[in-house]
């Protein structure tokens, strides 16, 4: 992350540089201030869900539309969903 356009992001709970972490969950401490990012794919029509989140990963192309979302675990470790953005 040090070597994105995030590189200048800091922690401002911890200091440095934040964490991109799977889940922002309470009981995990250290996980204050980290950056959680997944992927909503759409399932298939007439499915009871329409949508699914999953974990963003290296190996996840952005050549095609994909959304994903945005969230920073608070000074609790709660998750605050900052924002949906897609490519």
């Amino acid at each position: 992350m040090a070597k994105t356009e995030l590189g200048k992001l800091s922690n401002p709970f911890l200091g440095g540089l934040p964490k991109l972490v799977t889940e922002c969950t309470a009981a995990d401490r250290s996980l204050v201030g980290a950056i959680d990012l997944d992927k909503i794919m759409s399932t298939p029509a007439g499915s009871a869900v329409p949508t699914v989140k999953s974990d963003l990963v290296k190996d996840d192309s952005i050549s095609e539309k994909i959304k994903i979302v945005v969230t920073v675990c608070d000074k609790g470790a709660y998750p605050i969903k900052i924002n949906e953005i897609e490519f």
